[in-house]
């Protein structure tokens, strides 16, 4: 609560006295070290600016529930740069570079709290939004057990309940990020090719979206390699057995002759 006062001068005032206009902006220099990071709240979308190009603002926040979280970011007039921290402040998650609008995502633990760093490109300053939010998980049966698509350290069993995978042989995080993928893409309008002897092309999971270019010629196994594989590519969002990758997307079956 103290004034200041700024002076603003020109060496060429010739080139600006017929238009004598300039901007001045003053913002809090604060956050620029991970120890003032700025605390962010969950599911808020917040607004914050850069004072100066290549400005450094740090900010933290503490997850709910274990899982997929997303940090979403956006410049009003320019690029940003994003670095998620892991809950030391230097081990990088993931990190983005140069884009207007982008996320951050990684699986997260419960109840921890990490760090992200946002900053302009060499000229981007000004305001900008940022967002941290958990993802929803499907509800199909067997979606805890796909750990490569979102894994949060969990023991996993074969068929026969033998040889259960261990939390340390799995680590926590190691997944390909699919529930962020998700919020851009489904595979919806993108037709993958299977080569298999059979597949049951009436499986809950995947009905109406296996084809063959053979029309009606298209085998049917219930328990089977290519039932299998189209489960993992196309597996629909729907509350029973797996999720596909791409649970939106169809499969072109071609027929496998030994």
């Amino acid at each position: 609560n103290t004034d200041y006062f700024i002076g603003v001068t020109t060496k060429n005032w010739e080139n600006i006295k017929s238009n004598p206009v300039y901007s001045l902006s003053v913002t809090n220099a604060s956050n620029d070290d991970i120890s003032d990071a700025q605390q962010l709240h969950l599911g808020n979308n917040e607004n914050y600016s850069l004072g100066y190009s290549n400005q450094k603002r740090y900010f933290k926040f503490t997850t709910g529930d274990v899982g997929s979280y997303m940090v979403s970011a956006a410049g009003n007039s320019f690029d940003l740069s994003g670095w998620l921290y892991d809950t030391d402040g230097k081990t990088v998650l993931c990190r983005v570079e140069n884009m207007h609008t982008f996320g951050l995502a990684h699986t997260l633990k419960a109840n921890t709290q990490y760090y992200i760093c946002l900053t302009g490109a060499d000229t981007g300053y000004g305001q900008f939004s940022v967002n941290v939010k958990r993802l929803d998980e499907p509800t199909d049966r067997y979606f805890d057990k796909q750990w490569y698509l979102q894994n949060w350290g969990q023991t996993v069993n074969n068929d026969k309940n033998e040889n259960p995978v261990s939390k340390n042989e799995i680590k926590f995080g190691l997944d390909i990020n699919a529930l962020p993928a998700w919020e851009y893409a489904t595979g919806k309008g993108v037709k993958i090719g299977l080569i298999e002897e059979a597949c049951m092309i009436d499986h809950d999971d995947f009905i109406n979206r296996v084809s063959s270019p053979k029309g009606g010629d298209v085998q049917t196994a219930y328990m089977g390699h290519g039932t299998v594989i189209a489960g993992e590519m196309i597996a629909a969002k729907n509350g029973i057995g797996i999720v596909g990758v791409a649970p939106n997307a169809q499969t072109i079956f071609l027929h496998r002759v030994n």
